[in-house]
């Protein structure tokens, strides 16, 4: 975590982003300014990176059951191809937004 935060110091990026936290921290304010005064993140952190694929599949299931949210991706990135992955649980919008995602390019993702 250390390295990445390095690298994207160095690169001077245009949006908040902040080290290793736990996702309860990462996605309440009131708590992660307690816990981390004068952190750079503002507000509810938008993106979760996770070590493995089991953590970050059980935490976006339990995101996408708890809040009710639209589930678009998970999107795998950095295989010299993107590779997009549904459920066997996907709705047929989530197909068609996985769809539309696939013939876009990557730079167009943000």
């Amino acid at each position: 975590m250390r390295g990445a935060m390095k690298l994207l110091d160095e690169k001077h990026l245009d949006f908040q982003y902040e080290g290793e936290m736990t996702t309860d921290t990462a996605l309440d304010a009131e708590l992660r300014d307690r816990l981390f005064p004068g952190g750079r993140l503002e507000g509810r952190a938008n993106v979760l990176v996770y070590a493995n694929s089991d953590a970050a599949g059980a935490v976006r299931n339990i995101l996408k059951s708890v809040a009710g949210g639209l589930e678009v991706g998970p999107i795998l990135m950095g295989m010299g191809n993107r590779a997009h992955i549904v459920t066997p649980g996907v709705t047929v919008r989530g197909l068609l937004n996985t769809a539309a995602l696939a013939g876009s390019a990557v730079a167009s993702y943000g």
